[in-house]
Protein backbone atom coordinates (compact mmCIF):
# COMPACT_ATOMS: atom_id res chain seq x y z
CA UNK A 1 0.00 0.00 0.00
CA UNK A 2 1.04 3.57 -0.66
CA UNK A 3 0.15 6.82 1.05
CA UNK A 4 -0.44 9.63 -1.44
CA UNK A 5 0.43 13.26 -0.78
CA UNK A 6 -0.10 16.14 -3.18
CA UNK A 7 2.26 19.10 -3.60
CA UNK A 8 1.34 22.19 -5.59
CA UNK A 9 3.83 24.97 -5.00
CA UNK A 10 7.23 26.47 -5.63
CA UNK A 11 10.16 24.29 -6.66
CA UNK A 12 12.24 25.63 -3.76
CA UNK A 13 9.60 24.46 -1.23
CA UNK A 14 9.40 20.84 -2.41
CA UNK A 15 12.21 19.52 -0.17
CA UNK A 16 10.50 21.02 2.90
CA UNK A 17 7.25 19.37 1.83
CA UNK A 18 8.81 15.89 1.62
CA UNK A 19 10.62 16.42 4.92
CA UNK A 20 7.34 17.38 6.63
CA UNK A 21 5.54 14.37 5.15
CA UNK A 22 8.06 12.03 6.77
CA UNK A 23 8.47 13.95 10.02
CA UNK A 24 4.85 14.90 10.75
CA UNK A 25 2.23 13.45 8.40
CA UNK A 26 3.18 9.76 8.52
CA UNK A 27 3.33 9.58 12.34
CA UNK A 28 0.06 11.51 12.69
CA UNK A 29 -1.60 9.04 10.34
CA UNK A 30 -0.16 6.07 12.26
CA UNK A 31 1.95 4.99 9.29
CA UNK A 32 5.58 4.01 8.87
CA UNK A 33 7.58 3.64 5.71
CA UNK A 34 8.03 0.10 4.42
CA UNK A 35 10.75 -1.06 2.02
CA UNK A 36 10.13 0.04 -1.53
CA UNK A 37 10.53 3.04 -3.78
CA UNK A 38 8.92 6.43 -3.38
CA UNK A 39 7.04 7.47 -6.51
CA UNK A 40 6.92 11.06 -7.70
CA UNK A 41 4.40 11.84 -10.45
CA UNK A 42 5.00 15.29 -11.94
CA UNK A 43 2.35 17.23 -13.81
CA UNK A 44 3.91 19.89 -15.97
CA UNK A 45 2.47 23.36 -15.48
CA UNK A 46 5.15 25.31 -17.37
CA UNK A 47 6.77 25.10 -20.78
CA UNK A 48 9.75 22.74 -21.07
CA UNK A 49 13.10 24.53 -20.77
CA UNK A 50 16.69 23.91 -19.68
CA UNK A 51 16.01 25.62 -16.34
CA UNK A 52 14.23 23.98 -13.42
CA UNK A 53 10.58 24.97 -13.19
CA UNK A 54 9.54 27.57 -10.63
CA UNK A 55 6.25 25.80 -9.91
CA UNK A 56 5.72 22.08 -9.27
CA UNK A 57 2.62 19.93 -9.17
CA UNK A 58 3.54 16.50 -7.76
CA UNK A 59 1.66 13.44 -6.52
CA UNK A 60 4.03 11.85 -4.01
CA UNK A 61 3.52 8.18 -3.10
CA UNK A 62 5.26 6.51 -0.15
CA UNK A 63 5.16 2.75 0.55
CA UNK A 64 3.66 2.38 4.04
CA UNK A 65 2.51 0.02 6.77
CA UNK A 66 0.44 0.68 9.86
CA UNK A 67 3.03 1.41 12.52
CA UNK A 68 3.17 -0.16 15.95
CA UNK A 69 2.67 2.60 18.57
CA UNK A 70 6.15 2.26 20.07
CA UNK A 71 7.89 2.36 16.68
CA UNK A 72 6.15 5.21 14.86
CA UNK A 73 8.04 7.94 16.72
CA UNK A 74 11.38 6.83 15.28
CA UNK A 75 10.54 5.91 11.68
CA UNK A 76 10.40 9.44 10.20
CA UNK A 77 13.89 10.32 11.42
CA UNK A 78 15.35 7.17 9.87
CA UNK A 79 13.79 7.72 6.46
CA UNK A 80 13.62 11.50 6.08
CA UNK A 81 17.04 11.65 4.43
CA UNK A 82 16.30 10.26 1.00
CA UNK A 83 17.78 10.85 -2.38
CA UNK A 84 15.99 13.74 -4.05
CA UNK A 85 15.24 12.70 -7.59
CA UNK A 86 15.57 15.12 -10.50
CA UNK A 87 12.86 16.08 -12.92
Amino acid sequence: KYAKFHFDGLFRDYWDFTFNVYLYALPQLGLCRRPGLDIEKYTRTEAISDNPPEHLCVDYYIPVLLSPPHFSLFMPVIFCYRKITGI
